[in-house]
């Protein structure tokens, strides 16, 4: 058997990328990929494509500063090779921020990641202090029932952290949700939750965690 080697991108997405759906950027990754002329490794049968795993689907409208993927190599290359020849194949909106050789034998990202933190901008004006008065009703409620496909949710579960932040006199609302296979909260849900319309905000995904 050839050997491998799997490299980790960590990238950011910004402007009009982050409403490319979560299969889009995947085709686009593979397409980047492509182009870049690295040695990619290929998986096997009638329509072979280049190996890559993204770590979590990003909402469609979010930004996001700490997107991950793996692909693999059949031939090893230097991490700055690698990032100087997938910098020039991808779009202005999505940015390299980290490029690292990890071992082939860990488990993928989506397997083992527990949560996601998020950051939320109003667009519209709202004061601290309403603002916590929401927080603090929602965080009364020990069921907030949702359904989601066919299928009845209680997104306080999934909801680990919440806090309000003002900086430079800006009020941010920072979330940590589940990102467990089935159980993954939603910003935009929690934020409809509060009695604010989650298309008046910009939502920005800021760290994983495994």
């Amino acid at each position: 058997m050839n050997e491998t080697f799997r490299i980790r991108l960590e990238y950011s997405i910004s402007g009009m990328a982050r409403f490319t759906g979560h299969l889009d950027k995947q085709r686009l990754w593979e397409r980047a990929l492509r182009r870049s002329g690295l040695p990619l490794s290929y998986s096997q049968g009638f329509s072979p494509k280049a190996r890559l795993s993204l770590a979590s689907a990003l909402p469609l409208g979010y930004t996001s500063c700490c997107e991950a993927l793996d692909f693999w190599m059949s031939t090893d290359l230097p991490d700055e090779q690698i990032q100087q020849a997938l910098e020039s194949s991808l779009p202005g909106d999505i940015r390299l921020l980290k490029v690292e050789h990890v071992a082939k034998d860990l488990p993928a990202m989506q397997a083992i990641l527990l949560s996601s933190q998020y950051q939320v901008y109003f667009n519209k004006s709202i004061s601290q202090e309403t603002l916590q008065e929401k927080v603090d009703e929602l965080l009364n409620r020990e069921v907030i029932q949702r359904n989601r496909r066919g299928k009845v949710l209680n997104l306080r579960e999934q909801l680990e952290d919440i806090q309000i932040q003002c900086i430079d006199d800006q009020v941010i609302l920072y979330l940590q949700m589940s990102a467990r296979p089935g159980a993954t909260g939603r910003p935009d849900e929690l934020l409809e939750e509060l009695g604010i319309d989650p298309n008046t905000c910009l939502i920005e995904r800021i760290k994983l965690i495994y």
